[in-house]
């Protein structure tokens, strides 16, 4: 699965993946979307010190960067999608009013 393809898989084939290739998989459903965000900051600050490390021209290659991405893109996707249904709740909720 390229990361191009996460955004267009559910929650399911995305934990499939990461099972596969990391061993794990992220529990979407006990998920909150501050948790979410919370991840997310702290991956992210990981890979910052990656990319402005002197290990960042071999970071593809290393199993941890990739990770780390895999499993940002899922929660930006996860979050994303959260926020898109909690949005088209609260219209239909205002239509009803």
């Amino acid at each position: 699965m390229k990361l191009t393809d996460m955004a267009k898989s559910s929650n399911r084939q995305i934990n499939k993946f990461m099972e596969s290739r990391f061993g794990f998989s992220i529990d979407f459903d006990r998920l909150t979307i501050d948790r979410a965000e919370q991840l997310s900051e702290t991956i992210d600050k990981n890979l910052h010190k990656i990319r402005h490390s002197s290990a960042f021209h071999t970071a593809e290659r290393n199993p941890r960067y990739m990770q780390l991405i895999a499993v940002r893109e899922s929660l930006s996707q996860w979050i994303y999608d959260r926020r898109r249904q909690l949005t088209e709740g609260e219209v239909g909720t205002a239509e009803v009013l």
